[in-house]
């Protein structure tokens, strides 16, 4: 469980909340609130889809950035990487 450690670290999160979030599923019916546990797969799927989330996000801003600092002082693109702007 040294994953979780060094997760709620890198995210600012008490690794009570991480753990929280990855092993139960909020379910509202009317105004009542239920957590139910999730099995050891649905776990690992929510595991891998925060891991997946994080780096896409990281991804993006490191493009963003890159992006700006290529920027020519006429306010047009010159070069850019990863997406196109519009």
């Amino acid at each position: 469980m040294g994953f979780v450690n060094t997760t709620s670290d890198l995210l600012k999160l008490s690794p009570d909340l991480l753990l929280k979030g990855l092993c139960f599923r909020t379910i509202t019916a009317g105004k009542q609130v239920f957590k139910k546990p999730c099995k050891k797969s649905e776990c690992e799927t929510r595991r891998d889809c925060l891991a997946k989330t994080v780096y896409a996000r990281l991804f993006d801003w490191l493009v963003t950035e890159i992006n700006k600092s290529i920027i020519c002082e006429s306010g047009k693109w010159d070069h850019f990487i990863g997406k196109t702007f519009l």
